[in-house]
């Protein structure tokens, strides 16, 4: 009996030193956490004055293409950092119950496809097999957008985390039965699975996601804590990749704010996989649990064509373009497979400009390299080709990277917009737009590649670089500057032979020259003279009849008047001026 008694003993010591071990680990979690929400708190407020003075700059027309390049790196990085403090606020809104659901009903495939197809770029460049499998092409869901983006960038950002390159991620979305979800989650490891019985009385159906990838995977005894706060698996140490140990918890919670389940599968060696379900149907939310339902697109079509078809329209959309256009105006490209949407924007831009349209990226490709046209708006959801792989191919091209492009898309988050603008993107509007915004934009766009052009052609030492928003632009400008300073003597060089050797056409080397520097083919020739002309008077090269000659220009005195237009003095003068100094 004294012996059951000591064992009864030693084990209540046991219980009591497991529970102190509990009590005293679970503040420790608190303070960290409490700490990191404090210190995200702290920092909301410097990062926003970061961002926003970057933004301003990165605008600057008088930013050179390496200056924006590296101010876009910086804004990527705060944009990053200040997604991940709003994350820990969010978070400690969600521990004390202020973290709030406003669903609103949507085709959730799109908003799912928008968010896989910023990650294709992100697959490319890590040479990850990246699949986005859609049983239906329609599933009407209520969510709430911000939220449901985090939960599958988390997954997606973990699974090409632990992916090597030649492997694969998958995201597949299917509308599955109650009953053959809760077969799955008894079959794997579900915390939250009695969650699940709630929901189960209320609706039939529910959005099953999966999110797999053929990575490290991890340990069995390990999938109990994977959304256990700051854990790590034990064998993912030795891969370069860090992580903060919440965004997994953080997905947890917001999957059960939707009042949805999650579970993760995984195989050590095979790969690991995640299943989010959502209910179908709104019978579960609470009334201060839903928003207002989402539109796709950002305004009403006009009442005189809003119950025409999407042949009605996509017939309008021909007549309009059949109109011939001014050369005065601008001309605008307009890429959207919402017929809709492409009639509301046609109203919006015919006054002020000529209006291309394209019901898909392949077509809206093909437009732009025969238009070259003056600014592009695309939707980023698209077939063919979406609206990230437009950009890219786009401002990879020396023939219209020039060209200024905004993405329209459903996406709120700074993750989208880096995506955006690493493809190249001049600017992000999420749906649904503002018209006026939409055009200010356009306007501000147009209005500072305009100054950066008058600037180029009025100011003498300004260098490619100083006017080239992409690489492609400042390569070509070089190019054919090359060209011209290596024939500056030969007054019998064309334009034609300038085209040939760069590899365009005539008419799309005018464009490009004219959409760059303000100047003809012509006028380029002539300004590359006459600033080589400059040096040579710099050096006391020679007479100004001499200097002229060389320089690829005939008569002497027409020299002098083309260097007096330009540089405000007649040559002689300028070669005095030079000499006293």
């Amino acid at each position: 009996f004294q012996r059951e008694l000591m064992k009864r003993s030693e084990l209540n010591q046991k219980l009591a030193l497991e529970q102190y071990k509990y009590e005293r680990e679970n503040e420790l979690n608190q303070d960290k956490f409490r700490f990191f929400t404090n210190l995200s708190h702290e920092l909301r407020t410097p990062l926003t004055l970061i961002l926003g003075p970057l933004d301003r700059m990165i605008r600057n027309t008088e930013l050179n293409n390496k200056m924006r390049q590296n101010l876009l790196l910086i804004q990527k990085q705060a944009s990053r950092l200040q997604k991940l403090t709003n994350q820990l606020m969010d978070f400690r809104k969600y521990e004390i119950h202020n973290l709030k659901l406003k669903a609103g009903e949507e085709n959730v495939v799109d908003f799912i496809q928008e968010i896989g197809v910023a990650f294709k770029h992100h697959a490319r460049m890590k040479q990850i097999s990246f699949e986005l499998v859609f049983e239906e092409n329609e599933l009407k869901l209520y969510y709430d957008r911000d939220k449901l983006e985090i939960i599958l960038v988390n997954l997606l950002s973990n699974a090409f985390k632990f992916t090597s390159s030649k492997d694969s991620v998958k995201l597949k979305i299917r509308r599955n039965s109650v009953e053959k979800a809760s077969k799955l989650m008894i079959s794997g490891n579900s915390p939250n699975f009695s969650h699940f019985g709630e929901f189960s009385a209320f609706t039939k159906k529910v959005l099953e996601i999966e999110v797999s990838d053929t990575g490290v995977g991890i340990h069995q005894n390990q999938l109990k804590h994977v959304f256990d706060r700051y854990f790590q698996a034990s064998n993912i140490e030795t891969i370069s990749v860090g992580g903060s140990g919440i965004g997994l918890e953080i997905t947890k919670n917001y999957v059960e704010l939707h009042h949805g389940c999650i579970m993760v599968k995984s195989e050590v060696g095979v790969g690991t996989t995640f299943y989010v379900w959502l209910p179908m149907g709104k019978a579960h939310l609470s009334e201060n649990e839903m928003g207002s339902d989402f539109k796709s697109n950002g305004e009403k079509v006009p009442k005189q064509v809003e119950k025409q078809s999407q042949k009605k329209y996509a017939q309008l959309l021909e007549v309009f373009e059949q109109v011939q256009p001014k050369p005065d105006l601008s001309t605008i490209l307009v890429i959207d497979d919402n017929p809709e949407i492409l009639y509301f924007l046609q109203e919006s831009f015919e006054k002020n400009f000529n209006l291309l349209t394209a019901q898909n990226g392949k077509i809206g490709l093909e437009k732009a390299f025969k238009h070259i046209p003056d600014i592009i708006i695309s939707d980023i959801m698209m077939p063919e080709v979406d609206g990230l792989e437009l950009c890219h191919q786009l401002k990879s091209d020396v023939r219209t990277s020039h060209i200024p492009i905004i993405l329209l898309t459903a996406k709120v988050s700074n993750v989208f917009q880096a995506e955006g603008l690493e493809t190249g993107a001049d600017d992000y509007i999420t749906k649904p737009f503002d018209e006026k915004i939409l055009s200010i934009r356009v306007k501000n766009l147009i209005e500072s590649r305009k100054k950066l052009r008058q600037r180029y052609s009025k100011e003498f030492n300004m260098l490619p670089s100083d006017i080239a928003v992409t690489q492609p632009d400042e390569e070509f400008l070089n190019k054919v500057i090359k060209i011209i300073e290596d024939n500056i003597s030969d007054t019998n060089l064309k334009v034609d032979r300038i085209a040939k050797e760069i590899g365009m056409s005539h008419s799309v080397l005018y464009k490009k020259l004219m959409a760059l520097t303000d100047l003809t083919v012509v006028e380029f020739i002539r300004t590359i003279r006459l600033k080589q002309a400059a040096v040579l008077l710099n050096k006391n090269y020679g007479s100004i009849t001499q200097v002229s000659h060389e320089v690829g220009f005939t008569d002497p005195k027409y020299f002098s008047k083309c260097f007096q237009r330009f540089y405000g003095v007649i040559p002689s003068a300028y070669k005095k001026e030079i000499t006293l100094k």
